[in-house]
Formats: structure tokens, sequence, C-alpha cells
């Protein structure tokens, strides 16, 4: 399953699995946006986990999905390219988000033009 859409239409898509609730919740306090890089967990459901980003977009780098899990990942400053199974690329800028399940292939932080600052997180549920 993938999902690349909005922020604004995240609740959305909340009955797609538990967990995505605390990932609203989370982003509506601005936390990721405060939080320096690092790794993090939801106060309400420790399965709620996240780790905020901060790197020079490039030539990408692996991102591997946990077993049993979703993983969401939002540009909070930036762009960089995510690409799903390298058939699928994805555009990522501030106010988008990816969803996806855990038997996808994922590259992400790539760019087309010259490097750029990226601040990120990506939520695992």
């Amino acid at each position: 399953m993938i999902v690349f859409d909005t922020l604004d239409k995240l609740e959305d898509y909340v009955g797609l699995r538990s967990g995505l609730g605390h990932v609203i919740d989370i982003m509506d306090r601005s936390l990721p946006y405060d939080e320096g890089p690092g790794e993090y967990k939801c106060p309400e459901d420790e399965k709620v986990t996240y780790k905020v980003d901060a790197f020079l977009s490039g030539k990408g780098f692996e991102l591997m999905p946990k077993q049993g899990m979703f993983t969401l990942e939002i540009i909070l400053e930036g762009e960089c390219l995510t690409s799903i199974d390298s058939d699928n690329v994805f555009s990522m800028a501030p106010g988008r988000f990816l969803l996806f399940s855990d038997e996808h292939k994922v590259k992400r932080g790539m760019t087309k033009n010259l490097p750029v600052s990226v601040k990120s997180v990506v939520f695992t549920y």
C-alpha cells in the first residue's frame, strides 16, 4: 500500500491502521518541527515512534521499513525525492506525506537538482 497526499488530508486515512491518530496529534502539537534530529516515542503510545532527520539531499539513502509496520514520511523543510520499488518517484515538499507498508523497497533523500538542506520526520506505527 502506498498513499501520497497533503497533510490537510491526513485525517482521512485514520481508518487504515491504529496509531495514525497519535501521529496526527504529534503533528498538531508541532513536536517534530521543534525537536532536533533524533528518535522519539509517542507519549500516549510507545508503539508509535518517529525519527527527525536533517540531511543534505543528494544520491539518496535506503529506508528499511520495519516488518509489520506502516511508515509515514513528512518533509518539514526543503524538498527531495523518494522512490518506492524503483518504479514510483514522489516529489516530497513541506505539506506532503508518503505513507507505505513494509513490503516496499524505499530510497529517500534524492535530488533532481543541486543538493538542498532537508528536515523530515519518519513515523513508524
